[in-house]
């Protein structure tokens, strides 16, 4: 296993800066050395992108 591939083990990715995009909320891409879809949450600090749940209004359908 490469080096890199550890980091990405420990949740610390490093993005394909070609591909990173403002969603209007968040910097987001894909991991250059695993593929995963990350979110930027600090300067040089990413990390996977949780799934967003959708918000419920507590009525049953």
């Amino acid at each position: 296993m490469s080096v890199f591939g550890l980091g990405c083990l420990l949740n610390r990715h490093d993005p394909d800066r070609k591909q990173v995009r403002w969603n209007g909320y968040d910097y987001v891409g894909e991991c250059r050395h695993c593929g995963a879809p990350i979110v930027r949450h600090s300067r040089r600090n990413w990390r996977k992108q949780e799934a967003k749940s959708e918000p419920t209004d507590g009525a049953a359908g």
